[in-house]
């Protein structure tokens, strides 16, 4: 079926599908950012005595609302 192929021709075969898979991987698009469970951290709190958000130029408003 197949017939006896000259170097040359053995060397493009096997490098067609190494182009190919190196094509598919510069060109193929990639997540800017991984999506994964990771570290933690409380905003709304404390880091070294300083607050971790601080908003000038307002005063703090009152509270409305309960829980429960």
């Amino acid at each position: 079926m197949f017939s006896r192929l000259t170097r040359p021709q053995t060397i493009a075969v096997c490098a067609l599908p190494v182009v190919a898979l190196l094509a598919t991987a510069v060109f193929a698009p990639l997540p800017f950012s991984v999506a994964h469970p990771g570290e933690t951290a409380n905003v709304l709190g404390e880091h070294k005595g300083t607050p971790v958000i601080t908003i000038s130029g307002r005063r703090p408003g009152t509270p409305v609302g309960s829980c429960g």
